[in-house]
């Protein structure tokens, strides 16, 4: 407190009248020894719980991020249906995609306002933000497997049906008592990297069948790396905990890491979303000669 302006001080303060330091809530709230104030106290009642959004706190950002995301692209698929005019076939994919985004976004805006419930409450709702994650990863791999494998259905149904078994797996997992518990963050983290290192197979065999250019201009490779990128930044961030580690009680409200690494994660899924949209464009009018697969 004593190194912030005079101006932060008096806004700590007035937060801190109607919220809960770190130091006075719950054990089981307190899942970032970084962010020091600006939490709610435990609220027993969904209603109690929901009509927190209206009041600013420390979680007021993740969740109209995500509420705001998830609505953006739940209606995504009704603009690429009258923008550009696709098949019922490039819908599906395109919307398999875009709900994953906005179910991934939803569940997590769900788990943030329900997080003051109680610690019950609390620990299953956050089960389901992980398994929106996991839906996520899984709507991704949908659209980029069909375009492409555009000409080979028998390795979109491997590579869909691999993706879909992993991503099981991933969900299995994410069911267990202890998966979302602090200490085993290092493992949650590795069952991700293990669903998206699932992917890299079937963009790795079709680089080697076609190679970068036509694989560009068919997964989106160069939109592929971008959103990569940008995932990988916000998740170092919110592993780091920067900047809350740093100076104490000025991003507690707004700027903590979990915030940055929530927009992060909705600028990579509209790069991804761009991705699929130049894959949509890119084979649009091309034809497959004799089973091979390749765009004229």
């Amino acid at each position: 407190m004593e190194s912030l302006p005079d101006d932060e001080k008096l806004v700590v303060q007035e937060l801190r009248s109607s919220l809960l330091l770190y130091a006075d809530t719950e054990k089981w709230q307190q899942s970032n020894e970084f962010l020091l104030s600006g939490y709610r106290e435990p609220s027993g009642s969904v209603i109690g719980s929901v009509k927190s959004i209206c009041q600013l706190h420390n979680e007021t950002v993740n969740i109209y991020s995500h509420l705001i995301g998830g609505l953006v692209f739940a209606l995504l698929p009704i603009y690429f249906r009258f923008v550009y005019d696709p098949s019922a076939t490039d819908l599906l994919v395109v919307a398999i995609y875009t709900s994953g985004v906005a179910i991934c976004f939803f569940l997590s805006a769900l788990y943030h306002i329900l997080d003051n419930h109680s610690h019950a409450v609390s620990a299953f709702f956050n089960q389901l933000d992980y398994i929106g994650i996991v839906v996520l990863m899984w709507g991704a791999s949908v659209p980029t497997i069909y375009y492409g494998f555009l000409c080979d259905m028998r390795l979109r149904l491997v590579y869909w049906g691999v993706m879909t078994f992993a991503a099981s797996c991933c969900a299995v997992v994410t069911f267990l008592p202890c998966f979302g518990t602090p200490r085993f963050r290092a493992y949650r983290a590795g069952v991700y990297a293990s669903l998206g290192l699932t992917g890299l197979v079937f963009v790795i065999h079709g680089l080697v069948l076609l190679g970068w250019e036509t694989q560009n201009r068919r997964m989106a490779l160069t939109w592929m790396v971008g959103m990569a990128l940008v995932n990988l930044a916000g998740a170092v961030v919110f592993a780091t905990r920067i900047p809350e580690r740093w100076v104490p009680y000025r991003f507690d409200i707004v700027g903590c890491s979990h915030q940055i690494f929530h927009v992060a994660v909705m600028i990579a899924a509209c790069l991804h979303f761009v991705g699929v949209l130049s894959a949509f464009w890119g084979t649009r009018g091309g034809s497959c000669d004799a089973g091979q697969m390749a765009i004229n």
